[in-house]
């Protein structure tokens, strides 16, 4: 069954380019920026029926909006072939892998054609810089299988050894609008409540203006990965321990403003919060692991 269902960067059609999302009615020609390299396009994998594509004997164009070929190359190179044992699909991989030569700076989509059966991508739009965005890495340690098909996340290489798959995506927009958390666990007596722990934490946030459906499928697989790597335009890395994407719906359900909640390693932790009297100027107490040589003891804070 071909249901509108994407779960790789890349979204692919088979079979009717009028399947992209910019050609939907009540997208009314509208193209989403969907932020791809130079030197470099977004991973995706295709899901086609067992044999349906012949990577020897294809032809992997990129066009123009007009349709007509951008580069004059064959680009099937680029493309993996994977055909699993478990199921009765093959999988089309591009991982990322820089190309051979810069492509064209502008907004761009793909076409896999093999015998009688041609699929079509959504449209990229090919920058040639993206050291200055938001780039958002997922991935998963084992494959990821499911009903409508699967996620290859390791890939088989020649001599037995294996190959990590990644996804990736660009934005336009920043972290930032960082929201504090607090977490206290304590007691009360005589109507205060004395903290016997605080968690402090830091959650950052980052809305991206504009997001296709597809977009929005396959972002939904972040919350699943394994682990989730976001680098920002200034070298900044997240290792995130969580991500949450919430779309909000601005257009006719052509175009999505997203949400992104993100949480790291920010958490501090103090243990035994109390008042234990004044500490005259120049006298150090030691209680638990705090050294404290001045005003009032406050206890042992620990990093998380």
């Amino acid at each position: 069954m071909n249901i509108n269902n994407n779960f790789t960067p890349l979204a692919w059609h088979q079979g009717d380019i009028e399947l992209q999302s910019n050609r939907a009615t009540y997208a009314f020609g509208h193209i989403v920026p969907l932020m791809a390299s130079a030197y470099s396009l977004l991973p995706f994998q295709i899901i086609t029926e067992t044999g349906a594509v012949d990577l020897s004997n294809c032809d992997v164009r990129l066009r123009r909006l007009d349709g007509t070929d951008a580069v004059g190359a064959n680009l099937r190179d680029a493309l993996a072939l994977v055909k699993s044992e478990e199921t009765d699909f093959d999988v089309v991989i591009y991982d990322g892998h820089d190309m051979d030569a810069p492509l064209p700076i502008g907004q761009y989509y793909l076409t896999l054609t093999s015998g009688s059966a041609t699929w079509y991508s959504d449209v990229m739009t090919i920058v040639s810089d993206t050291s200055k965005m938001t780039k958002v890495v997922w991935w998963d340690v084992a494959d990821l299988l499911f009903g409508a098909g699967m996620i290859k996340y390791r890939i088989a290489l020649e001599g037995g050894a294996t190959a990590q798959y990644r996804n990736w995506m660009y934005f336009l927009e920043e972290m930032g609008m960082p929201e504090y958390t607090v977490e206290e666990e304590g007691e009360t007596r005589d109507g205060l409540f004395y903290a016997s722990k605080i968690i402090s934490g830091k959650k950052y946030k980052m809305q991206v203006a504009q997001c296709s459906e597809a977009m929005c499928d396959a972002l939904r697989f972040v919350h699943l990965a394994d682990f989730v790597e976001i680098e920002d335009g200034y070298g900044r890395r997240y290792n995130c321990d969580s991500v949450l994407i919430t779309p909000e719906w601005v257009s006719g359900g052509a175009v999505a403003s997203a949400a992104f909640e993100i949480t790291t390693d920010t958490f501090v932790k103090t243990v035994g919060k109390t008042l234990e009297g004044y500490i005259p100027r120049g006298v150090t107490c030691e209680i638990g692991r705090a050294v404290i040589g001045d005003t009032f003891v406050i206890g042992a804070v620990e990093l998380l």
